[in-house]
């Protein structure tokens, strides 16, 4: 089958020279002697020419087996290559000439430590180049396109030869003399690249780590290396073979796990169709799409099975067969309600029994994961009993030793996730039940929250799901209906138990990061998870229809409400998606029905007292967090712990917007801001005196609502302020030019230096990972969550400084993610054009997680206090 295979040939090789030794002929023929020699003569002649080959692909391995991965950059077209160690910048030339052959001339550079491009013209700034790369991740090299005459002479290279590596270029690596093996060493290494490139793109999509198979193989091979010794006893080589046959099936099993996950990718096969397409064509190819997405679910089914067959202890094979049911449910119940077939006939049934096969399969995984683990804290697991027969032999080196501590880790980590899997079945289970009307609907999510509970999530999370429940009449609510926080739950509970540990688990993650299938996409503008049920398939595929399938404005559509859908498509939309009218109180969105009122209070109450922070009549503003409580709660009270509330009468609350777009400031609509603790009374006499200005526009009272900066303050200051009667002037500040920062500032510090006036500044800091877009990574300061600190801090001590010109420049050269930059620029322009002077402390940073490799994400909070400076 591989005719180039070496080991074969050298096997090949062996049996035939001992077959002529000993005379032994497989044909039961008999041939005359005339026929014999000329058989063997052929063989001869065969053999001969196999060595000959053999050298040749043997001298191909022995360029090829020193070498480093190296990132080619051409603008967005991001390539693979492999460069010999220390090779010449000739030969780099080459190679990106080899890679790119389109190109005429090149230059090649790197980016250094101060983040500048810098042109590589000789070996010597080669070997600074490789030197200032991390070392765990590969060299980028910046690829720009030149002519030919502004191209360096690299050094060994002269013109003549420069000009014709443009008319021939010339390959990578040689291998001999001749023209065809050159031409066969130059196919075989196109198809590797290629095998590499994708295999290193399919594994950053997916999010497996594929080295995990090496060292399963590496350890299988050695151990059946072992066994294969004369040194080693018969009796001692069965043990040996034992082991290496168990590894090797882990990871046979493995590989049919992430085949089974290739299916699962694939079933994400994106359905789109041109704006102007009918409703017959666009139901026609949802339809193509649907059954795409089966064949492909079935097909990964059929993998995941194959996996426990081979190894039936392989407990993950068990959970990824429930998220494919899982999965299979889904699709199977939203084509139904796109197709408005009736839900009580036959759909329900198929879908209510693929969500019983999921349960079977997660309970399934779960007891043997829990017996597995059992064993492993009985000295009983498999591990510890290998490690103890090849203790007896000298091999114990061959595991890898994880203590105790990193292993109980490891552990409550594959807890957390298979839970937290586990409860997401259930609660989808019960939003079906509920549609289909069905009693059981209250107990499954009843249960479900039992799991979410057993994997750790925080009650704040745990309340957003089931606040955005259908059985929830808020949950069909324009106004009552967050996307954004539900996203956020989602992400921070799978964040917060998959990367707390900062272990990873690379079988499960495809398991918990995978997207639905995108037939779903189309169908119900599904945003990532359960919560558009309600919505008819004709509103759903207007919708989508109206935005396009761009991912700049799919992106967008993830941060609207169903009533920012609605007016913007301006679709006809059922009557119960229509949203109650307009009134003038501000309902709590973050902790509306999220945990009782009493609880809340006290939770707040707690983290003050906590703080140890003494009141102090002099604080007359503060910058503070706004993230969910169960993340930034506890650092946002080192601010709000500071107030004083006295002799303060009246509250400017400043807040980024982060889902309208305005380049202004915009004024609250509403009357009355409600929370769980108190209601919060808006000062109107201070909102027309600001509109009275020209310079700010109204805020609408559904951007209002759906703003959580401002909000997750408003329990706080409830809090502090309770018994004293305080109001709040809430300013919207959207996306402004540093000339409408410096005039909202001086227009607002007239205000500061009323001593009955308070100031409360909204932002979260640096927002870290690749989904922020974001990840800036300074390796002087060691680990990532070191340098994101350092990042964070240095822009800390610029604000202290209260120069927004300062903080400008900052934010300029490093762009660091702070949501609330222009609140806190309007606040410093407020401090520079009052008289009073104050001084800004930060007394609190903290990140929700410590980002280690480039595949994790945090969000960092800092708080600070505004103190006059006497």
């Amino acid at each position: 089958m591989e005719p180039n295979n070496i080991s074969a040939l050298e096997i090949l090789e062996s049996v035939k020279k001992v077959m002529n030794e000993k005379g032994i002929v497989l044909m039961r023929k008999k041939l005359d002697k005339e026929v014999v020699t000329k058989t063997i003569e052929q063989e001869k002649v065969v053999t001969k020419h196999v060595e000959e080959e053999k050298v040749v692909m043997k001298h191909v391995k022995e360029e090829k087996v020193v070498t480093k991965t190296v990132k080619l950059v051409f603008g967005e077209d991001i390539r693979w290559a492999q460069l010999p160690l220390n090779c010449s910048m000739r030969l780099v030339r080459g190679i990106v000439r080899d890679r790119f052959p389109g190109l005429k001339g090149v230059l090649v550079k790197y980016r250094d430590q101060e983040g500048d491009l810098v042109t590589i013209t000789t070996t010597d700034e080669l070997r600074i180049a490789e030197s200032s790369c991390d070392m765990q991740g590969s060299l980028r090299l910046f690829i720009a396109e030149v002519s030919p005459d502004q191209e360096p002479i690299y050094e060994g290279l002269s013109d003549e030869e420069l000009s014709k590596e443009d008319r021939e270029p010339s390959n990578v690596v040689e291998n001999g003399d001749g023209e065809k093996d050159r031409e066969v060493e130059k196919r075989f290494t196109s198809v590797e690249d290629w095998i590499i490139q994708f295999a290193r793109l399919f594994k950053n999509h997916v999010g497996f780590d594929s080295d995990a198979y090496l060292d399963l193989h590496e350890l299988g091979v050695k151990l059946y290396s072992e066994a294969m010794e004369d040194t080693v006893t018969i009796e001692d080589a069965q043990e040996l073979f034992d082991i290496a046959a168990n590894k090797f099936q882990e990871m046979a099993a493995l590989a049919l796990f992430n085949w089974g996950n290739v299916h699962m990718s694939k079933a994400r096969k994106r359905v789109s169709f041109p704006e102007d397409a009918s409703r017959d064509s666009i139901i026609e190819q949802i339809k193509a799409g649907y059954d795409w997405a089966q064949k492909e679910y079935k097909k990964a089914e059929g993998r995941y099975e194959e996996a426990v067959k081979i190894k039936p202890d392989f407990y993950e094979g068990y959970l990824a067969l429930g998220q494919q049911q899982f999965d299979l449910a889904k699709l199977c119940w939203y084509y139904a309600v796109g197709s408005k077939i009736e839900l009580e006939t036959e759909p329900s049934s198929e879908v209510l029994q693929l969500y019983n096969k999921a349960e079977d399969s997660m309970e399934k995984g779960m007891l043997m994961w829990e017996e597995i683990e059992e064993r492993r804290l009985n000295g009983l697991a498999k591990e510890d009993k290998y490690k103890a027969q090849l203790q007896k032999l000298g091999l114990d080196g061959l595991f890898k030793e994880v203590s105790a501590d990193e292993a109980a880790e490891q552990a409550a980590n594959m807890k957390s996730q298979i839970y937290l899997l586990w409860g997401t079945v259930l609660y989808e289970r019960s939003v079906v039940e509920y549609k289909l009307g069905l009693p059981s609907w209250e107990e499954c999510l009843e249960v479900s929250v039992e799991k979410f509970e057993l994997c750790g999530a925080s009650p704040t999370d745990i309340a957003v799901m089931m606040k955005n429940h259908c059985s929830n009449e808020t949950a069909l609510e324009g106004l009552g209906f967050k996307i954004d926080e539900i996203i956020q739950a989602w992400n921070e509970m799978y964040d917060a138990k998959r990367w707390q540990f900062g272990v990873p688990s690379f079988r499960l993650e495809p398991l918990l990061r995978r997207r639905v299938a995108l037939v779903q996409l189309s169908q119900a503008v599904w945003l990532h998870r359960s919560f558009l049920l309600s919505m008819d398939f004709c509103v759903q595929v207007q919708l989508l229809v109206c935005f396009g399938s761009k991912r700049k404005v799919f992106r967008s559509v993830l941060n609207l409400s169903v009533c920012d859908w609605v007016a913007k498509s301006q679709v006809s939309v059922p009557s119960h998606l229509h949203p109650p009218k307009f009134h003038l109180w501000r309902k709590p969105e973050e902790h509306r029905m999220l945990v009782p009122a009493r609880k809340l209070s006290e939770e707040l109450e707690g983290w003050l007292r906590e703080s140890g922070l003494t009141k102090s009549p002099d604080v007359r503003g503060v910058i503070a967090p706004h993230a969910g409580y169960s993340y930034s709660g506890r650092a946002a009270a080192y601010a709000f712990g500071n107030i004083d509330p006295t002799n303060i009468t009246r509250v400017f609350l400043l807040g980024p917007s982060h889902h309208y777009y305005t380049p202004k400031c915009a004024l609250s609509t509403a009357t009355v801001y409600k929370t769980p603790i108190g209601d919060l009374t808006i000062d109107l006499e201070v909102i027309e005196e600001l509109k009275a200005t020209g310079k700010f526009e109204l805020m609408d009272i559904r951007v209002d609502e759906a703003e959580h900066s401002m909000e997750m303050h408003l329990p706080y200051l409830a809090k502090v302020f309770e018994g004293h009667q305080v109001k709040v002037v809430p300013i919207l500040v959207g996306a402004l030019k540093a000339e409408s920062e410096a005039m909202y500032g001086q227009l607002l510090g007239k205000y500061v230096d009323d001593p009955q006036n308070f100031f409360s500044v909204s932002s979260d800091f640096c927002h870290w990972g690749s989904r922020f877009n974001y990840t800036h990574y300074d390796k002087k300061h060691g680990a990532i969550h070191k340098s994101i600190e350092a990042l964070d801090r240095m822009g800390m001590d610029i604000i202290e400084t209260g120069n927004p010109d300062a903080f400008k420049e900052y934010l300029l050269e490093f762009d660091n993610t702070i949501c609330g930059r222009h609140p806190i620029s309007v606040f410093l322009h407020m401090l520079k054009n009052c008289s009073t002077s104050i001084k800004i402390n930060f007394l609190r940073y903290e990140q929700s997680s410590q980002c280690r490799t480039m595949r994790d994400s945090s969000v960092s909070y800092a708080s600070a206090a505004a103190k006059v400076d006497a």
